[in-house]
């Protein structure tokens, strides 16, 4: 496992920018399969992986390095997801989910936090107790919702890698009706777009984006055995 977690922070390197991804990832792909109880390891490793870097852009990219046309890569890249975006939501650790079930129902937990609005405000507050008087200029308060929409691009990416990247059944796609109100209501209708502030259009893109493949996989999954159709229970 340690040569795992070396593999990870070179590839954090910017000298080593220029090797090949897939040397990387095929180099991953062979370490892995040499752990023993990797179910068991998978925890382990994630929080170990957390630990890397605090910026938003370097834990999405060692996300992205998990190869994820293996079983083993998707379920690390699964459950590193959900430890990276409980890290960048400041929320409290609790155990990884090890089941699809589990780890697509708690991302709406996750997903109504991540209205910008909200995300900017805890900046703000944060930024404004550095301040000596307290006060932050316009400029500075604009930085900051370009941050604070930067860290929501992130997060929605992390939730992609967390609901797209396996198979689903019948018993999932109630998940992935919430999972669809929670992404229009708390995210999607908290942007209001302007043509001179494209980070906030950017967003809103793969917004759409995820929503579209969502809505792709409620209508592959059946629904559940003597039902004949799904009724839309409204958001509690």
């Amino acid at each position: 496992m340690l040569l795992i977690l070396m593999l990870f922070k070179m590839s954090l390197e910017k000298q080593l920018k220029q090797i090949p991804l897939v040397d990387f990832q095929s180099l991953l792909i062979n370490l892995m399969k040499n752990i023993r109880d990797w179910n068991t390891k998978v925890p382990e490793l994630c929080l170990a992986i957390n630990e890397l870097s605090s910026h938003p852009h370097n834990l999405l990219w060692l996300v992205q390095l998990v190869p994820n046309w293996t079983s083993r890569g998707r379920q690390l890249r699964q459950c590193l997801s959900l430890v990276i975006i409980s890290k960048l939501l400041d929320e409290k650790h609790e155990d990884i989910p090890n089941t699809s079930n589990l780890q697509i129902s708690v991302l709406y937990r996750y997903l109504v936090q991540m209205k910008p609005s909200d995300l900017l405000k805890k900046m703000v507050l944060k930024k404004r107790a550095e301040q000596p008087n307290g006060t932050i200029d316009d400029s500075l308060h604009l930085e900051l919702e370009k941050q604070a929409y930067y860290l929501t691009y992130i997060l929605l990416h992390l939730v992609g890698e967390v609901s797209c990247s396996h198979s689903f059944s019948s018993g999932q796609r109630k998940h992935f009706v919430h999972l669809c109100g929670a992404l229009e209501k708390h995210v999607k209708c908290d942007i209001r777009e302007d043509a001179r502030l494209f980070y906030r259009t950017k967003v809103k893109d793969l917004v759409a984006r995820i929503h579209g493949k969502w809505q792709e996989i409620i209508q592959n999954c059946r629904p559940i055995q003597g039902q004949l159709h799904d009724f839309w229970v409204p958001d509690s």
